[in-house]
């Protein structure tokens, strides 16, 4: 009864909510909430500014202009069900997101290479497909994630945070987006969202090598407690012998003893 209830305490304290400041302290929350800042302000800058991108910059007509940025939301949910089926095929998702915004970057600069509508559908697309997956995974599936593996009752909590995290830097983004447009251009813009797609890409880096690391160090320790085990029943066999040794030895002496009065006899 007292094993039950202490384990049932032990529960009751990997469950309770913790708080806010505990929530931003666990292992990869403050990694997720940069890089999803990152990911997010790109996303919104180009949901909300590409059409007026293509209007006033590029001279393109509303319809055109229109049918760009339906191929970039297209992008994004095709983006997010390849990210999250290769996500769950590999168990890791940390490698996805690395890829997927490196992919990213070249894109971002390559369409201030490009000014008409064949050459920037595809750049356009693609913008979509790589920043789609990262940006729908990182608040849902890796919030609960990171939850899951660190505290189950702050899963609320880290998503909040995250999510938090993506729309502050997307509001301050784009207000830096509508000064720097009309001060230098286009392609400050999309120089600085390349920018900011980079540090997405060292942040994803430095997730994916600590959970290389820490699935390492898993692999170790369940390693070395297996040997640890295979040690102790090596010695709990042998002590198990030299038990039976010793009763053999003491159960034969009287035997030998008797014999040999038989024999004076």
């Amino acid at each position: 009864s007292s094993s039950s209830s202490s384990s049932s305490s032990n529960n009751s304290e990997n469950t309770a909510p913790p708080s806010l400041l505990e929530a931003m302290m666990l292992p990869g929350v403050s990694s997720y909430a940069v890089t999803y800042a990152c990911v997010k302000t790109v996303d919104s800058s180009m949901f909300f500014w590409i059409v007026f991108y293509m209007t006033e910059g590029l001279k393109f007509s509303e319809s055109s202009a229109t049918l760009l940025a339906m191929a970039y939301d297209a992008a994004q949910v095709l983006g997010s069900l390849l990210s999250g089926k290769v996500s769950d095929h590999l168990g890791s998702r940390p490698p996805v997101f690395f890829v997927m915004l490196l992919a990213a970057c070249f894109c971002s600069m390559s369409i201030v290479a490009v000014s008409t509508w064949q050459a920037l559908l595809p750049v356009i697309f693609s913008i979509g497909f790589t920043t789609g997956g990262p940006c729908m995974l990182m608040h849902t599936a890796v919030a609960a994630d990171v939850g899951a593996r660190g505290h189950r009752g702050a899963t609320s909590a880290i998503v909040g945070i995250v999510d938090g995290a993506g729309s502050v830097a997307a509001a301050i983004g784009q207000a830096i987006i509508g000064y720097v447009s009309q001060s230098y251009g286009w392609n400050a813009v999309f120089m600085i969202l390349t920018g900011v797609l980079a540090a997405a890409v060292a942040m994803a880096g430095s997730i994916w090598m600590m959970e290389r690391a820490e699935a390492q160090k898993r692999i170790f320790l369940r390693a070395s407690n297996k040997s640890s085990s295979a040690n102790s029943n090596c010695r709990r066999q042998q002590s198990r012998h030299e038990a039976n040794t010793s009763l053999d030895s003491s159960g034969n002496a009287p035997l030998l003893k008797s014999s040999s009065l038989e024999k004076q006899v």
